[in-house]
C-alpha cells in the first residue's frame, strides 16, 4: 500500500510538536501515513498510541531505500540538533529522490544547527513572526518559512482554562542536557556553568516559604542526575516531579524556572511566569526572545537571582506586566490545522 505520508523524528522535543500533527493525519489517511523514530522520539509515539518503526540503526543509504519503496507523497519531520539525527539523514537521503519534505519548529534559537544547508527541508513551519524574521537574518529563504504556529501549544489554550486549582508555593525547575557539541551550550561550560551550579544557585536564592519542584530531563545523563538528588537532600523544602506529563507540573506551580528550556515558552502559555537563569549570556546573544522582550524573565547575573524571584514570585504588579507582555504572542490553537493544511499541499486531489 501506497505511503501518503511519511513521518520522523528523534528529539522528544521535535516529536511532541508534531505529535498533533500526525495524529491529525492519522484521522484522515490512516493507513497511509507511516512513522518512523529514533532514540526518544520512540517513547513520546509510544505514549500517545502511535503505530510506529523505532529505528535502532539506520544509514542515509538505508533511508534512501526505505523512502524508495515507500514512495511517500511529502515527508513530515520534527527538529532537532544532533548533526546526524534521522530527520538530517532523511533530508540528506531525499536530495535525489525529491520528495516534497515538511519540517517543524519546536522551538526558538539554534535553527541552523537544526536545519544546516545541506539538510533543510523545502519548507519550515516556524512558530511566530519573531522567528521567521531571525531565521531570515540566519540566511534561510524567506519562500520556505511558514509562520503555522507550534502545535504542541494548541491544547495549552484549553489546559490552562479548565485548570481551576491555585498554584501552589513552589517554583518548577526544568533540566536539559548542557553539551560540547552545541555552540550555544559552550557558551556556559567554557565559562565552568553546570545545570547543577544553576540549580544550587536556584536553591539557595529561593524565598523560604517556597518549595522547589525538579523535573530532570529525560535524556539528563546518570552522573548528573545523581547530582541532582544529591544537591536536593540538603533542602528539605524540594522534590523530584514524577508527573508525565509536564504541562501539568507547569500549572501546580506559580513559577517555572530553567536556563533556556522549551518548558520557560509553555509556561507563558500555560499563563504561568517563567525564569530564564544564563549566567553570564547577554540580551544580543540570548536565544529566546521572548527574554529580549520581557515576555519571559532572564537572570543573566546570578547576584541578581534572588531579587529577581522575589520579585516575580512576590510582586503582584510585576506579574500583571508580564501577563500584558504576553499577548505579544497570540495563541489561536490552530497551529495543528495550518501545519496539516501546509502537508496537504503536496498531497494528489
Amino acid at each position: 500500500m501506497k505511503t501518503t505520508v511519511l513521518v520522523a523524528s528523534y528529539h522528544p522535543g521535535g516529536a511532541q510538536a508534531i505529535l498533533p500533527v500526525v495524529q491529525a493525519l492519522m484521522k484522515k489517511y490512516y493507513p497511509n501515513v507511516s512513522v518512523y523514530t529514533h532514540g526518544k522520539a520512540h517513547d513520546v509515539f509510544t505514549s500517545a498510541r502511535i503505530t510506529h518503526c523505532n529505528l535502532e540503526s539506520f544509514s542515509q543509504d538505508s533511508i534512501a531505500d526505505r523512502i524508495y519503496a515507500e514512495e511517500p507523497d511529502v515527508i513530515l519531520l520534527g527538529s532537532s540538533l544532533e548533526p546526524t539525527s534521522l530527520e538530517k539523514v532523511i533530508v540528506r537521503a531525499n536530495k535525489g529522490l525529491r520528495v516534497p519534505t515538511v519540517g517543524v519548529m519546536d522551538m526558538y534559537g539554534e535553527h541552523r544547527e537544526k536545519w544546516p544547508v545541506d539538510a533543510e527541508p523545502d519548507y519550515i513551519a516556524v512558530m511566530d513572526e519573531l522567528q521567521r524574521q531571525e531565521m531570515i537574518r540566519e540566511g534561510f529563504d524567506v519562500e520556505k518559512l511558514i509562520v503555522t504556529g507550534q502545535p504542541a501549544f494548541d491544547q495549552l489554550l484549553r489546559l490552562s482554562a479548565e485548570y481551576k486549582l491555585p498554584p501552589e508555593k513552589s517554583v518548577l525547575f526544568t533540566t536539559q542536557p548542557i553539551t560540547p557539541s552545541s555552540e550555544y551550550d559552550n557558551h556556559f561550560l567554557s565559562r565552568g556553568i553546570t545545570m547543577n551550579l544553576v540549580l544550587q544557585k536556584l536553591l539557595d536564592a529561593l524565598p523560604t516559604d517556597f518549595n522547589l519542584l525538579l523535573r530532570i530531563h529525560p535524556r539528563q545523563v546518570e552522573e548528573e542526575k545523581a547530582e541532582m538528588k544529591r544537591i536536593l537532600s540538603a533542602y528539605p523544602h524540594s522534590s523530584i516531579d514524577t508527573e508525565s506529563n509536564g504541562n501539568n507540573s507547569i500549572l501546580r506551580t506559580d513559577t517555572t524556572s530553567s536556563m533556556f528550556s522549551t518548558m520557560l515558552v509553555y509556561a507563558m502559555h500555560l499563563g504561568r511566569p517563567g525564569v530564564s537563569i544564563q549566567p553570564g549570556m547577554t540580551p544580543e546573544q540570548d536565544m529566546l526572545p521572548t527574554n529580549r522582550l520581557g515576555s519571559t524573565v532572564p537572570v543573566y547575573d546570578l547576584d541578581k537571582l534572588k531579587s529577581t524571584l522575589e520579585q516575580v514570585l512576590c510582586d503582584e504588579d510585576f506579574r500583571a506586566g508580564l501577563r500584558e507582555k504576553w499577548k505579544q504572542h497570540e495563541n489561536d490553537g490552530r497551529a495543528t490545522e495550518r501545519v496539516v493544511q501546509l502537508v496537504e499541499r503536496f498531497l494528489p486531489d
